[in-house]
């Protein structure tokens, strides 16, 4: 899985992951939630981190990004479109 997207990000390892497919598929319906899909990936990556600066990249992107999320999340009460 690419994590942020090929089209939104390079297709380099510390942008990937591997999902089962049944994961997969949750993770692209945001199911159970972005921000589950988000700490997942940052725990992954935090695994990865002392091997290279791609990965603490990712970190720090996917970090920005659950801030988002979870201040979106609290602002509209877990309402989506």
């Amino acid at each position: 899985d690419h994590f942020f997207g090929r089209a939104k990000a390079d297709e380099v390892e510390f942008n990937c992951w591997v999902l089962r497919a049944d994961h997969h598929h949750q993770k692209t319906q945001n199911r159970p939630s972005a921000a589950h899909w988000l700490k997942k990936f940052i725990t992954h990556c935090e695994r990865y981190a002392p091997g290279g600066a791609g990965y603490r990249e990712a970190i720090v992107r996917a970090s920005a990004r659950l801030q988002f999320v979870e201040t979106r999340t609290q602002l509209t009460g877990g309402l989506t479109r």
